[in-house]
């Protein structure tokens, strides 16, 4: 799960027996903060790891998310928008 803010987190998927993804039981975590999420498809998630920041982490930096490993979006408004 990428939030703007926050540290980058999430559960690990294996496909069943009908080829179908499900989630495991543990969870993964990464220290990386998320800095910015841009709407597409592929979903670009720039985070504070390097070469961006100085942050260390697993995920290269920015990263894809493409529309099948979303789950749900959910979108702000700036402060004094609409």
């Amino acid at each position: 799960m990428a939030t703007v803010g926050e540290p980058l987190q999430g559960t690990d998927t294996e496909p069943d027996l009908h080829g179908r993804m499900k989630d495991l039981p543990a969870t993964a975590a990464d220290p990386a903060t998320a800095r910015a999420i841009f709407a597409g498809d592929p979903y670009l998630v720039m985070t504070d790891a390097k070469p961006a920041g100085t942050a260390e982490s697993a995920w290269e930096n920015p990263f894809a998310a493409g529309q099948h490993s979303i789950r749900n979006v959910t979108y702000f408004d700036p402060p004094g928008a609409g």
